[in-house]
């Protein structure tokens, strides 16, 4: 799920995107926090969308995305180091 522009997506398995009236904060209260890890203000993740994780400078991590059918290629995102522990634990539980 992500927010781009003040609306919210849901991206489905198969890579395509659906507009929701929810906002993020909304839609973070509903669903389960064991499953999805909010990254940062635009994003929320599934545990099952993650390739990679990677340290990188300053303490903070780089996220590899798997490739949707929409989008081949994938992409990254940036965990701060300040909630890089959160994220790891988050993330070690679902392994």
């Amino acid at each position: 799920m992500y927010s781009q522009n003040k609306i919210a997506y849901i991206v489905k398995t198969d890579g395509t995107s659906v507009i929701t009236d929810s906002t993020l904060n909304e839609i973070e209260e509903k669903i389960n926090a064991l499953s999805f890890y909010r990254a940062n203000r635009q994003t929320i993740h599934h545990a099952s969308s993650i390739e990679l994780v990677q340290p990188i400078e300053n303490g903070k991590l780089t996220v590899h995305l798997k490739p949707t059918l929409v989008a081949t290629k994938a992409t990254h995102l940036t965990i701060s180091r300040y909630k890089k522990q959160e994220f790891l634990n988050w993330f070690e539980n679902k392994s």
